[in-house]
């Protein structure tokens, strides 16, 4: 197994007006077989609009509980897990932008912008939902309540089924994906 390999997942709920404004709320990391490493909801720093509660499946007493953890300790924590490790992930973008912390572009891999899977998929133009990743290459279904383990699995298992070929890719200096958007540029080093 190798023990450099990550991937995360992270749950947000809507701050500001109309909770468009993401906050994390949860958060799991898993090793190179899933098994989870790191998982905890995150106490809100800000006031929450919407739980969306219908996708996330958080309730308020997820966040208020003596178990919560601050969003500091959170940063901290996930800062150390990913420091020096290759970070797998779908949107990683979102996932380090609402975290705060920043990763080198070389050690992410992102299934939503890998494009082999969306080659194969025949829409190399369209950011596929991991839900459509995994149910299109994988022929396998998420539950539609965002759980951030099982999030994490499917990205790590997307991976997995093209590692040898993304990495053979990277080592020849070809990089197989195209980059995140540009809002998002300072999460990457």
């Amino acid at each position: 197994m190798d023990n450099r390999v990550v991937s995360i997942s992270c749950v947000c709920v809507g701050i500001g007006d109309g909770g468009t404004t993401p906050m994390l709320a949860r958060i799991a990391i898993v090793d190179m077989l899933g098994q989870p490493v790191y998982a905890e909801y995150v106490k809100p720093v800000a006031p929450i609009t919407t739980l969306r509660t219908d996708c996330t499946g958080i309730l308020p007493a997820n966040l208020t509980s003596s178990t919560a953890k601050s969003f500091s300790q959170v940063q901290r924590e996930v800062s150390a897990i990913l420091a020096n490790k290759i970070v797998v992930g779908h949107k990683l973008w979102l996932c380090l932008s609402v975290l705060g912390i920043a990763h080198p572009a070389l050690s992410t891999r992102d299934v939503a912008l890998y494009l082999p899977f969306r080659n194969t998929l025949r829409q190399p133009n369209h950011l596929f939902e991991l839900a459509e990743l995994l149910q299109g290459l994988m022929l396998r279904s998420l539950s539609p309540i965002e759980e951030p383990i099982e999030y994490a699995r499917a990205a790590m298992d997307l991976y997995r089924s093209a590692a040898k070929t993304w990495e053979a890719s990277l080592a020849s200096r070809t990089w197989p994906c195209p980059l995140p958007p540009d809002a998002y540029s300072r999460s990457y080093t």
